[in-house]
């Protein structure tokens, strides 16, 4: 067993699982850290959130996305963790690229917790999951593996945290995380690893597996622990990681061609038709099927702006069987959604770029999805703006079921 892990070694992770289900969200939580902390006035949080980018887009910084992590850490501070998310979706209007903030959302989690960090439990409970990937929780669940002296990695810790019952998203993000740190714990050991994750209670192991395979096949932890150098990402190196997956079978093999649409999109530079590819070369059906599934996700969720045909790359070539192609798409918008409803104007452009036939479907299935996560008519019609006509009205009410 390894010695313990510095808080900074649990590096962050996007996890982009493409996951369909949908459920209702709370897009603040209440915890504020600590008793001292002054929120920010409803009237400061635009103005906040503008200040954040003119900070961070200038071009004296060098990385903006730290730029961000810093800014946003000081508001966690002195201001609380609730006003530091609001300032965050306001953000997400003024800069495109935190719309993707699976990896400022981790930080922002680690900012609050270390204001109190007895807390860690009532902050995993407490957290958004429903926002950037998951990020929040993985925050709050790192910074205390990271600072907990006494933390033991092993299936019954992933359980009691994890196994809640109420959010099944929740759960399932949670068992995730644990896989990172099950192949962290055990150096990088595969062999090693993967008996935490068959402990881990039948309706999370499939999530636990995927993220042990994504530290595996990525190696950013272990990395950063000096445990493994960060692989390079060439052709041979997919072959490579092709082979070990084919090694296994069932949920493993499963979970562990998942986590090879991220391989394919960095060594393809983010190419749909390479990346599906690369997934057509699964052993079997249900390990292509994930694989694909995960590149939609990567594909719709990419930080910078995506031109209608890489939107509707992703789900191509399910286009000659109609259920299929719907099944594929709408994961799709329920990544978008499960990122930020400030995302549904990309949405809007997939809808609007898919075939004519499925295309009041797919307005509708937004419709669906984005009202599960915002409630309030007024603000979905707000997030519809760039629909129009019939499209902008099945995007704002959601249809029957």
């Amino acid at each position: 067993m390894m010695q313990r892990i510095p808080t900074a070694v649990i590096v962050l992770v996007n996890i982009a699982l493409g996951i369909a289900f949908v459920g209702a969200a709370v897009w603040a939580f209440d915890i504020r850290l600590p008793s001292f902390t002054t929120a920010l006035a409803e009237s400061e949080i635009v103005p906040t959130a503008r200040a954040f980018a003119a900070e961070c887009n200038t071009r004296n910084v060098p990385n903006k996305e730290e730029c961000y992590i810093k800014t946003f850490g000081d508001l966690i501070k002195r201001a609380g963790f609730p006003s530091a998310e609001k300032v965050l979706f306001a953000l997400q209007d003024i800069d495109e690229m935190t719309k993707s903030c699976h990896v400022l959302a981790h930080q922002m989690g680690r900012a609050a917790l270390q204001q109190d960090p007895t807390r860690w439990k009532e902050l995993a409970e407490a957290v958004n999951v429903q926002a950037c990937g998951s990020g929040f929780l993985h925050g709050v669940l790192e910074a205390h593996v990271g600072d907990d002296p006494d933390f033991v990695m092993d299936a019954a810790f992933a359980n009691e945290v994890c196994n809640k019952g109420t959010d099944p998203y929740r759960d399932r993000m949670c068992s995730h995380f644990m896989g990172h740190v099950a192949l962290l714990e055990n150096e990088g050991n595969v062999p090693g690893g993967l008996p935490i994750c068959d402990g881990v209670i039948p309706q999370l192991r499939f999530d636990c597996y995927n993220g042990l395979y994504m530290e595996d096949h990525q190696k950013l932890a272990l990395a950063e622990h000096e445990v493994a150098e960060l692989p390079k990402y060439t052709p041979e190196y997919a072959a490579e990681l092709e082979a070990g997956c084919n090694a296994y079978d069932g949920e493993r093999r499963r979970a562990c061609w998942t986590e090879m649409a991220e391989i394919y999109a960095k060594v393809w530079n983010y190419e749909a038709e390479k990346i599906h590819a690369g997934c057509l070369r699964a052993p079997d059906d249900g390990s292509r099927r994930m694989c694909e599934g995960k590149a939609g996700v990567i594909l719709i969720t990419y930080p910078l702006e995506r031109t209608p045909q890489q939107l509707t790359a992703a789900c191509a070539p399910d286009e000659k069987n109609a259920d299929q192609y719907r099944s594929c798409t709408s994961a799709l918008i329920s990544a978008l959604m499960y990122y930020s409803p400030k995302f549904t104007s990309r949405g809007v452009l997939l809808c609007s770029s898919i075939p004519e036939e499925h295309r009041d479907w797919c307005f509708g299935d937004l419709g669906r999805q984005l009202a599960n996560i915002v409630p309030d008519a007024a603000a979905r019609a707000e997030y519809c703006a760039s629909a129009e006509g019939n499209e902008r009205q099945l995007c704002i009410q959601a249809p029957t079921p």
